[in-house]
Formats: structure tokens, C-alpha cells, sequence
């Protein structure tokens, strides 16, 4: 079986099961919301989680959610390289007065994780009744760090290797520490 039919076991539970499942790969809250007993819905996760034709569902279904929601690896990666190449200088104007939202750029706006803007009226210093508004913008950026950490893993850079594996016979490893072989023959 390919997953793309629906399944028809047990009055349906297997077709909920598989579509529940996709909602948060959580097997044993699936169960529950497919109609399985919550004392028993682990249980019945595991049985279900190995039958080929769940399996084959579950993996057509979740497939069928990336094709919609047009998100993959590539597109992970592309993000975390817009937040990490991203300048905060592109959110203000020459007089270093911040641009209205609308006015960013596309990859200012991936890399903003929140805006915080406050406003407090004063009395003006001139005239009692023209009093004025002092704003407060803060901007909130994502983790570049985290950025470059999720790029490290998930390209083949080996950005976080740590281990070296030499492979040297040993008598250039003695050689190596300055170590002479000592000739048995004599």
C-alpha cells in the first residue's frame, strides 16, 4: 500500500489514528482522539505505529501536509541564512529614524522575532495644553547564534565535529614520539 488510500480497519479508528497522528507524531494522544481508551491508548500507539499500512498513511499524510504548507529542509536552511546575514541597519532611514514595519525588507522581517512599541504623553515644555507623545520602539531580533547553530547541523559543513580519527601504522606513530623500536636481534 502507497498511504494514499484512506484506511478502512477497525470502523475507521485506523483512518483517525493516522490523521491525528500527523497533528503532533504523538502516538498515545492520537489514539485518544481516534476513540481509543485512554488507559490503553499507549499500548495501542505502539500496536498501530507498527502496522505497515498506518505507516505507509501516516507518511503519505504528513507528506501531503509539507507539499501544502511548502516548507522543507532547503527552505528551513534558507530561513536560518536570512536571520543570520540579516543587518539590522535596513530598519532605519539616513536620519536613524526607524522605517514603519511595512517598509522592511522581506528577510528584516524573518529575522524579527517581536516589537514592542510604548507611549507615554507628557506635558509639553512650551505649552500646557499641547502636551506630546514620547514613543519607545524596541525590536526584538532572532538568535543569530541559534541561526548559525541549526545551519552548522543541518548542512555538511562538520561545523561541529569534534573528534579527528588518524589512522597511522605504528611504527610512524613511534617515530611520531620521537621513540626508536628497539631491534630484537641484537
Amino acid at each position: 500500500m502507497d498511504g494514499s488510500q484512506p484506511l478502512t480497519g477497525a470502523s475507521g479508528r485506523h483512518e483517525r489514528f493516522a490523521n491525528e497522528y500527523v497533528v503532533d507524531f504523538n502516538g498515545q494522544k492520537a489514539a485518544v482522539r481516534a476513540g481509543y481508551a485512554e488507559s490503553s491508548a499507549r499500548s495501542q500507539a505502539s500496536r498501530l505505529l507498527t502496522n505497515d499500512n498506518i505507516i505507509a498513511r501516516t507518511e503519505y499524510l504528513k507528506q501531503q501536509v509539507l507539499d501544502e504548507v511548502k516548507y522543507d529542509a532547503t527552505q528551513h536552511l534558507k530561513d536560518a541564512l536570512a536571520i543570520l546575514k540579516f543587518d539590522f541597519r535596513q530598519l532605519y532611514d539616513d536620519n536613524g529614524d526607524m522605517l514603519p514595519p511595512h517598509e522592511w525588507p522581506d528577510d528584516a522581517v524573518m529575522a524579527v522575532a517581536g516589537i514592542d512599541v510604548s507611549s507615554i504623553r507628557m506635558a509639553s515644555s512650551t505649552r500646557e495644553d499641547d502636551p506630546m507623545d514620547l514613543w519607545t520602539k524596541r525590536v526584538k531580533f532572532s538568535d543569530k547564534m541559534k541561526a548559525l547553530d541549526q545551519i552548522g547541523k543541518n548542512v555538511n559543513v562538520r561545523a561541529f565535529d569534534n573528534t579527528l580519527k588518524l589512522e597511522l601504522p605504528p611504527k610512524v606513530i613511534r617515530n611520531f614520539m620521537g621513540r626508536k623500536r628497539k631491534d630484537k636481534s641484537k
